[in-house]
């Protein structure tokens, strides 16, 4: 999202905005994938944990 502003230098501002939005969009995206893997994991251990006591 590009933020206008009428202010000298705007483009420098614009692209630290621009910067840290990536960084932000990077970190959820992590995050958000680390919390897949524990759920992915989780279900693993729980079906196999069942499977054990399968009649």
């Amino acid at each position: 999202m590009k933020v206008p502003v009428l202010l000298h230098g705007a483009p420098a501002f614009t692209l630290a905005v621009t910067s840290a939005r990536s960084k932000l969009e990077a970190r959820a995206r992590r995050y958000t994938q680390s919390r897949e893997s524990l759920v992915e994991y989780s279900l693993t251990q729980f079906f196999k944990e069942a499977e054990r006591y399968r009649p």
